[in-house]
């Protein structure tokens, strides 16, 4: 059966928000690496204390962007295995 994103039903211009769901619980430092390749912004930080600064819970959001940008990213946090939801906004 195919998805809403794939009838078309599913509007591309709206703002989703992205985070990244550690499996554990607490990020890796596999983790950690797979989302310096995937977020520019923190691609600087060193692995520890990049770690230690989104070790405050279990997810950690990456703020709003639009949907197809977010799909993108997941697709590509999923290749590296950094698991990233995003949460479609109220109707």
């Amino acid at each position: 059966m195919p998805s809403p994103e794939e009838l078309g039903l599913v509007r591309d211009d709206v703002d989703v928000e992205v985070t990244a769901v550690w499996k554990s619980g607490r990020p890796s430092v596999a983790e950690v690496q797979a989302l310096r390749k995937v977020v520019p912004d923190l691609a600087n930080e060193s692995v520890n204390v990049l770690k230690e600064r989104v070790s405050k819970g279990e997810r950690f959001s990456l703020g709003k962007m639009k949907r197809p940008a977010a799909k993108r990213l997941r697709e590509k946090a999923e290749q590296l295995g950094l698991t990233l939801e995003y949460e479609e906004p109220a109707q």
